[in-house]
């Protein structure tokens, strides 16, 4: 900052302020951090709706498993096995040992922008828990993955499901 003396009559006056050199510099050092912090915020935001499609995805699994151990009818007269069919954008909630894309039961769920299935291991892309022991139904030790990618980024998680219907791992 630089300082001016004004003589105006007798009396002194200082005049303060910045140059436009400094004032140049300020505005270029704020751009450059703004820049940064927005890469960031992106990046965080990718990260955070993949988190958050994995861990809604995995709620409705064992949703799905828990209402085939108990026998849930949802209103039908008996209980019965449920599942989930894969596409690459969203999955359905369905029940039985097939599934039916015309039951007006099945309920979708659509996958956030830029997510996606990108690798679906089950057979028939259909995992389906069996009534009351809640095991997978057809299962297969090389079949048993799902991967969700984000389109936006590089990140995605392979989610491994057991025999049981455990999730075994998320890598």
């Amino acid at each position: 900052m630089k300082s001016e003396k004004l003589k105006i009559k007798n009396k002194t006056i200082w005049q303060v302020g910045f140059t436009l050199a400094e004032m140049v510099l300020v505005v270029s050092i704020i751009l450059t951090l703004f820049g940064i912090i927005s890469v960031d915020l992106f990046r965080s935001q990718t990260s955070t709706s993949l988190t958050s499609s994995i861990q809604t995805f995995i709620s409705d699994i064992k949703s799905q498993q828990i209402k085939a151990m108990v026998g849930a009818t949802d209103g039908r007269s008996s209980s019965d096995n449920y599942g989930i069919y894969f596409t690459p954008t969203k999955y359905t909630l369905f029940h039985g040992l097939v599934y039916n894309p015309t039951d007006p039961a099945n309920f979708n769920v659509q996958l956030d922008d830029n997510i996606t299935f990108s690798s679906i291991g089950f057979n028939n892309n259909t995992l389906v828990f069996l009534e009351q022991s809640g095991e997978v139904s057809t299962y297969s030790a090389i079949a048993n993955t799902v991967t969700i990618k984000n389109t936006a980024g590089t990140e995605q998680k392979t989610i491994t499901v057991n025999r049981y219907g455990a999730i075994t791992g998320i890598n």
